[in-house]
């Protein structure tokens, strides 16, 4: 709609499992209405993850990594199971449909709902074996704009714990609903790992 909108959240809300708000631009006027957040998806929607998930403990706004002329954003579980989580959602120019994948996200988790078309997840299942390794990947997200210069914006996250960067690259063909970082990081024309 032209206007930019706002990314919030607080992942230790609901018996932790966390709540990110995305809050819709509008008129000076306008936003002085939103006195109370309902996320009721008229001026904010509400996206919530599971019990103990801690979903929002990093958000950020990534720019357009599907290349469709709409903004996308990232959030991550970091505490879901040892290795954490990191859910992309799509931008839409349709509220309502935004809104049903929040409520469908509420009822079934994140990745369970993102399809690949409406967003992914990406996983590191390889540490989630190792007995006492956590990686806290995602507590750090960020746009980087177009990194490798084809023209799509790019993104990365971090897994601190283990002292690596991890960059992932826009593209216009379909993601999978489902990433595995480890063995994409295997394929440099998917995601790039950078040790510190």
């Amino acid at each position: 709609d032209g206007k930019d909108d706002i990314l919030t959240s607080a992942p230790s809300r609901n018996s932790n499992a966390g709540e990110t708000l995305l809050t819709f631009g509008a008129s000076e006027a306008s936003l002085d209405t939103h006195s109370s957040v309902s996320g009721d998806g008229s001026t904010v929607i509400s996206f919530r993850g599971k019990a103990n998930e801690y979903s929002g403990y990093g958000i950020a706004g990534i720019g357009d990594i599907n290349h469709d002329g709409i903004a996308d954003f990232a959030i991550s579980s970091t505490f879901s199971g040892l290795d954490g989580r990191i859910f992309v959602i799509f931008g839409n120019s349709n509220r309502a449909q935004l809104q049903a994948l929040a409520t469908q996200i509420a009822n079934v988790g994140f990745q369970s709902a993102l399809n690949g078309t409406n967003g992914f997840s990406l996983i590191n299942p390889a540490y989630s074996s190792v007995a006492g390794v956590q990686t806290n990947m995602g507590n750090t997200i960020v746009g980087l704009g177009d990194f490798n210069g084809d023209g799509i914006d790019d993104f990365a996250f971090t897994e601190e714990l283990v002292g690596v960067v991890v960059i992932v690259y826009g593209r216009s063909t379909s993601f999978s609903a489902t990433i595995d970082v480890e063995a994409s990081l295997l394929n440099p024309n998917l995601m790039v790992g950078i040790a510190a």
